[in-house]
C-alpha cells in the first residue's frame, strides 16, 4: 500500500513505497550508485513542502482540462519511465489523480525531472538496480537494448552506432575544439591490435592525467528533453551504502509521517528493543534524510555534509 502521511503534514499525495533493501543488488558498480543518488533525489522531493505545493498548483491546473489521456513521451528515458522495463501503471482508478499530471512540466522545470509527475506512480525506481529474485521474468528495456549497441564500455561509445541509432552526429566544432576529456579517434582494424593498443595506452594515459571532470547538476538537455544527473568516473558519490539509506527514509517516514516513536521505529527498522544505539542510529537516519531534502529543493546536487 502507498505511505500515507498524517494530515498535519499536508502532504496531498500518497508516496509510493520505495523498495524493500534486501532487494537492493549487492553487486552495484560506480555508475549504479551515481544513478541510485538519483533515485534518493526524487525520494528527498517527494517529501518535500515545495514539492506539495507545486502539485496542488498543477493538481488545480490539470482540473481545468478536458481529458486525461497519457500524452506522448517527450523523450527516450520518458518513454522507457512510461512503457518500459520498470513502467509505471498508465490506466485504471489506481493512476486517475496522476495521469492528468502527465503535461505539466513543473516538475521538469524547475527540478530537471524527466518523468514529471510519474514518480507519483514510482517511475524513479528504475535508477536502483534490483535483484527481483529466482523466477522472475523481465522483459528486456529496448531502451537497454539499443544502448547496448554503441556502448561498448564505460567509457567508450561506438559514434557510428549512436549516428545510426539517433540520426546524430558530432558537431563540426566539437571537433575542432582542444579536447581534455574526450577523444574522437578514427581507428583503422585492419592494422594488427596489439599495435594500436599500445599507440592508445600512451595517449589514454598522457590525456588521463590532464583530464578535469566537473559533477554537473541534474539538468535536462532543451533540444532532446534527455535527462543528465551527476556522475564521475573516477569517485563515488556521497551515498554508496544503498540500503541502508532505504532504512533512513523508512526511519524519517515513520517519524514525521507516522508520528511513531524512536524505541518504536528502532524495533521495526532494525529490530531493536530499546537501546542507546538503536536510538542513536534512528535520530542520524533521520537528521540525514532532513539534509538530503533540504539539498534537493536548493538543488544543491551532488548533495554533501549527510553525516
Amino acid at each position: 500500500m502507498p505511505l500515507k502521511t498524517n494530515a498535519h503534514e499536508q502532504c496531498p499525495y500518497d508516496i509510493p513505497p520505495p523498495p524493500k533493501p534486501d532487494q537492493v543488488s549487492k553487486a552495484l558498480n560506480r555508475r549504479d550508485l551515481w544513478d541510485a543518488l538519483n533515485f534518493f533525489r526524487i525520494e528527498a522531493l517527494l517529501r518535500s513542502q515545495l514539492v506539495w505545493n507545486l502539485y496542488r498548483q498543477a493538481r488545480g491546473r490539470a482540473s481545468r482540462r478536458k481529458g486525461d489521456g497519457v500524452p506522448e513521451p517527450k523523450n527516450a528515458q520518458q518513454w522507457v519511465a512510461w512503457y518500459g522495463q520498470n513502467k509505471v501503471k498508465l490506466r485504471g482508478n489506481a493512476c486517475a489523480k496522476v495521469r492528468p499530471l502527465l503535461r505539466d512540466k513543473t516538475l521538469y522545470d524547475r527540478f530537471a525531472v524527466v518523468d514529471g509527475w510519474a514518480i507519483l506512480l514510482g517511475s524513479h525506481h528504475r535508477y536502483l538496480k534490483l535483484d527481483l529474485g529466482p523466477g522472475v521474468s523481465v522483459t528486456p528495456d529496448p531502451n537497454d537494448l539499443k544502448r547496448s549497441s554503441f556502448w561498448i564500455s564505460e567509457g567508450i561509445v561506438d559514434l557510428c552506432a549512436v549516428a545510426r541509432t539517433h540520426n546524430w552526429s558530432v558537431p563540426l566544432e566539437e571537433l575542432q575544439k582542444e579536447q581534455e576529456r574526450f577523444l574522437y579517434l578514427k581507428i583503422d582494424a585492419s592494422v594488427p591490435p596489439t599495435a594500436n593498443v599500445e599507440q592508445l595506452r600512451t595517449l589514454l594515459k598522457k590525456h588521463h592525467v590532464a583530464a578535469t571532470v566537473t559533477v554537473e547538476r541534474p539538468t535536462i538537455d532543451p533540444v532532446t528533453g534527455e535527462e543528465t544527473f551527476p556522475f564521475h568516473p573516477r569517485k563515488y558519490p556521497s551515498i554508496t551504502d544503498v540500503r541502508a539509506w532505504l532504512k533512513y527514509f523508512q526511519c524519517y517516514d515513520l517519524q514525521y509521517h507516522h508520528s511513531q516513536t524512536i524505541d518504536v521505529i528502532a524495533t521495526k527498522v532494525y529490530g531493536s528493543k530499546e537501546s542507546d544505539s538503536s536510538v542513536d542510529v534512528v535520530n542520524k537516519a533521520v537528521s540525514r534524510v532532513t539534509k538530503l531534502i533540504a539539498a534537493a529543493e536548493k538543488n544543491t546536487w551532488p548533495p554533501t555534509n549527510l553525516h
